[in-house]
Order: structure tokens, then C-alpha cells, then sequence
């Protein structure tokens, strides 16, 4: 099974619609882009594959739906509030 760059496996059904080459999961860009794919389309086995502090540190930076993201948002706001 393919890996990202932080050995997170990748579900080959949320890439379906796009080629990639095995060197291009290795990748920082590729990986924001399946964590996005991974947070809009995901199953919950999926994210609890991925650690919460990956997905904060790199929240900012992904192209997800507005709705996601508020959720995350308020999730790690209310994590770190205590």
C-alpha cells in the first residue's frame, strides 16, 4: 500500500480520479492535497489515520470546503482552549 510523507497510508478510492506516480506520494504538495481530499471526502478510518497535530499544522494551507474547515477550526479551537 502506498504511503504519504508522514508513512500515512493512502485510500486508493480517494484518488481514483487522478494518476499519480509512486515518487509523487512522497511529496509535501501531494500530501496537502490528499490531507484536503482526506478532510472533504474521507471516511472517519481515514482521519483517524492522519494525526490532529498534522491536520493543524497544515489546516491554513489546504483548499477544503468552508464547512470543513469552520468545523476544524472550532475542534481545535475548543482542543487547545483548555
Amino acid at each position: 500500500m502506498a504511503t504519504t510523507l508522514f508513512n500515512i497510508p493512502v485510500n486508493e478510492k480517494l484518488i481514483w480520479d487522478y494518476r499519480f506516480e509512486s515518487q509523487d506520494f512522497q511529496t509535501e504538495r501531494f500530501f496537502k492535497w490528499y490531507l484536503a481530499r482526506v478532510l472533504d471526502h474521507g471516511t472517519s478510518r481515514d482521519i483517524a489515520q492522519i494525526p490532529f497535530e498534522i491536520i493543524a499544522k497544515y489546516l491554513n494551507s489546504l483548499r477544503i470546503s468552508r464547512d470543513v474547515r469552520a468545523f476544524w477550526e472550532w475542534y481545535f479551537q475548543t482542543l487547545y482552549k483548555g
